[in-house]
């Protein structure tokens, strides 16, 4: 019966070089003597059915959507090559061989665009290179019609001998290629390798290390039969053994899917699946009636009985699928209803919690009995900018929340899974999001949202090869919604403490600076010796001033005039004070103007409420650097006196910096610069001593502020705060200040001021 392979190959060989009797641009049956073998088509067969069940999985799995859509894709084109062959290994008619090898082999083309988008969506890739993806499937959508239309991809058929002897010979049909073939399956390989190293870029780049090996093996794998649909195109080999590494590669993607969960599967949809399954057998019951009416005498067209059939089975088919779905909701609510009662309990026990580190706890309980996760833990600290475990208030900050971060959270109230993060679109906060993932040891984040502002987030962790189902999805967005309720409770609570007790603590504060501040000051840093003189009006206001020495030897002076008078004025001017001293040891020696005005701008906020402003001048003096850096909100401008030497008047230089005053939402603040040098004196003052007004109501004014500068502030030394004053009450007479009067003079030197001492 049989021949030996090598007869067999160099028969073969000979067809395709010159034995024209066999090898044919057509196929011919000879009676009992040649039979196209059944047995041929059976692996396309077998590879259909495979890319077909991969097609119903991700029709009919729950899961991550575009994953999904990826899968389906890639296998959908795979499916016309694999049943277009198959067909075309059963017949033995030139003309119908070659027109349904058309349509299998131009389907190819589109195979390595789908393979592509699926590897990038596996790789979290597919945001950086849409483009590609989209344009590779363009052309190949175009080697596609070119193929279908034309003659220049598959010309023909020819004849295979697979076996021979002098009884029996078994042929079949494959396809024969046109002068465009191999640019046809030589974009099929640039696709699938450009797809491998973009794709394992992006696994690099996206999912540090996890190994890649699987994804060139599959690559590889379909890189066999564009090189092997070349070959047989121009007769070389007998049969289409690609049709085995395809097979390989399916079996890859069915291990992906089931035993590593590539789509992220959440569970099956039972409902679409058996209306899915009547609909399908619902065919073979319309076409044997119809079948089975047209044959009977005296009966028409089977098509028009088929039509007239398929609308009431149909009927039926929806009707079936109402009760199945009443009952399967049925179901789901018998089994939910625990879930659902335990769930009704946490909101009930947490609306009245006045602690994060219990409600923490509640949570991590309410989480581990209503589902799998484990490891369920409350994140907060939205106002410190950084995220830390709410059970433990002494832990660090966990991830810094940047407004990248905090946006791309507050935008999303529901569960994140860690896995789904290859398919979201994240843009700038995917670096941010990956970190949190990573320095919370989660696999799933939910954002807690309350009235449209960020107030927390619950982290949990899956079991090792587990995906989070649908119903725990649901779960968590009802833990959630009472837990960010129950986290902005607990921060009214802890802000209306925080404000009772400022309270008492700037009704002291006031009464102390008032009882303290009254007349000269005198105070000595390294290279600065500072005299401040305090007036207060008959009703007290809102001035305030300060000075401290930072680690690195600089000194920094800030003066303020809070607006308004009487007691809330001298609240807020008193809590500002604090609020200033505690903001320069917290920003050490990273203390700059701008950012010392920007948290006393949120302080004057949080106090005032908005309605009390504050003007403030802050300064820096740098003696080392000979600089002095400065920015106003609002107040007016100091003056730098130095005297020039054979001049009996010091030169005068405004420090002059605009801003709006302290107290807005977003305060346009500026900081500048201006040289100094020893000998340089700074004069800082409260508006009160240019407005202070004689019996007959004229202002002191500017000028008359620079002409004693100018003539006798580097002459009295010590007594520089009090010549000023002196001036400016012997100008006003027994006419009384109209509000608070405050002068910090500040003399850089490094030597300290004997007198005074």
């Amino acid at each position: 019966m049989g021949a030996p392979v090598g007869s067999i190959m160099a028969r073969q060989s000979g067809r395709a070089i010159g034995d024209t009797r066999r090898t044919t641009t057509f196929c011919h049956q000879h009676d009992n003597l040649s039979e196209v073998p059944d047995s041929a088509s059976i692996p396309f067969w077998l590879l259909t059915l495979g890319l077909s069940g991969l097609v119903l999985i991700a029709l009919l799995a729950r899961g991550d959507t575009v994953l999904r859509v990826a899968l389906m894709v890639t296998a959908a084109t795979g499916l016309p090559w694999a049943s277009g062959m198959a067909v075309v290994l059963s017949i033995d008619e030139a003309a119908r061989a070659a027109a349904i090898g058309k349509l299998a082999v131009g389907s190819l083309t589109l195979v390595g665009p789908a393979l592509l988008f699926l590897l990038l969506t596996i790789t979290a890739g597919l945001e950086q290179h849409r483009k590609l993806v989209v344009g590779s499937a363009v052309l190949g959508a175009i080697s596609c019609i070119i193929t279908w239309r034309t003659d220049w991809v598959v010309a023909d058929a020819w004849r295979s001998v697979l076996w021979e002897d002098h009884v029996w010979e078994d042929q079949i049909c494959l396809l024969k290629s046109g002068w465009l073939a191999e640019v046809h399956y030589g974009f099929l390989l640039v696709t699938l390798l450009v797809g491998l190293l973009v794709s394992r870029a992006a696994m690099r780049a996206n999912r540090p290390g996890v190994r890649a090996d699987w994804i060139a093996v599959v690559i590889g794998l379909v890189g066999v039969v564009a090189i092997e649909g070349a070959l047989l195109g121009r007769e070389i080999g007998l049969y289409p053994f690609s049709v085995v590494p395809a097979l390989i590669a399916v079996t890859i993607a069915f291990v992906a899917v089931g035993k590593y969960n590539l789509i992220k599967s959440r569970g099956f949809d039972r409902a679409s699946f058996y209306e899915l399954a009547m609909l399908i057998g619902m065919v073979p019951i319309v076409l044997a009636i119809a079948i089975a009416a047209s044959m009977a005498p005296g009966n028409g067209s089977g098509a028009g009985i088929a039509v007239i059939l398929t609308v009431p089975l149909f009927v039926v088919v929806q009707a079936s699928m109402t009760l199945i779905r009443d009952y399967l909701a049925r179901q789901k609510r018998a089994l939910s209803t625990d879930v659902d009662q335990r769930v009704a309990q946490y909101s009930d026990r947490v609306a009245q919690v006045r602690d994060e580190v219990l409600l923490a706890e509640e949570l991590r309980e309410a989480i581990e009995e209503t589902t799998k996760l484990s490891h369920a833990s409350l994140l907060v600290g939205i106002n410190a900018g950084g995220l830390r475990h709410a059970a433990d208030k002494d832990s660090g900050v966990l991830s810094p929340l940047t407004r990248v971060l905090y946006n791309w959270l507050a935008a999303r109230p529901y569960p994140l899974v860690h896995s789904d993060l290859a398919t979201h679109r994240l843009g700038q906060a995917r670096a941010e999001v990956e970190v949190l993932f990573n320095a919370a040891s989660a696999d799933v984040l939910v954002p807690l949202v309350d009235r449209e502002k960020l107030v927390g987030v619950i982290a949990a962790r899956l079991a090792v090869g587990r995906s989070i189902e649908d119903t725990e999805i649901e779960v968590l967005g009802e833990v959630a919604r009472s837990t960010a309720r129950a986290l902005t409770y607990v921060g009214l609570i802890r802000e209306a403490e925080a404000r009772m007790e400022l309270a008492k603590e700037v009704e002291v504060a006031a009464a102390v600076q008032h009882a303290r501040s009254t007349g000269e000051v005198r105070q000595r840093f390294g290279t600065c010796g500072l005299i401040a003189h305090y007036r207060p009006a008959a009703q007290f206001g809102g001035d305030w001033w300060m000075a401290h020495e930072l680690p690195d030897g600089r000194v920094v002076v800030v003066i303020g005039d809070v607006t308004g008078r009487g007691t809330p004025a001298a609240l807020v001017s008193s809590t500002i004070a604090g609020a200033c001293q505690t903001a320069q040891a917290m920003l050490g020696v990273s203390c700059e103007v701008l950012s010392l005005l920007e948290l006393l701008n949120d302080s004057v906020l949080t106090v005032g409420e908005g309605e009390y402003p504050m003007s403030c001048f802050a300064a820096v003096i740098d003696l080392d650097a000979n600089l002095v850096s400065f920015a106003n909100a609002g107040h007016p401008f100091p003056y730098r006196c130095r005297q020039v030497p054979g001049r009996d008047r010091a030169e005068l230089h405004a420090l002059i910096s605009r801003g709006t005053r302290l107290g807005t939402r977003k305060p346009v603040l500026r900081a500048s610069t201006i040289s100094a040098k020893e000998g340089d004196i700074l004069v800082f003052y409260s508006d009160a001593l240019v407005e202070a007004q004689n019996p007959e109501g004229r202002r002191y004014g500017d000028r008359r502020l620079q002409n004693v500068l100018q003539r006798f502030v580097h002459a009295a030394g010590d007594r520089a705060c009090e010549v000023i004053i002196e001036d400016v009450l012997a100008y006003c007479g027994n006419q009384p200040l109209g509000d608070d009067l405050t002068l910090v003079v500040v003399r850089l030197e490094r030597q300290a001021d004997k007198p005074g001492e």
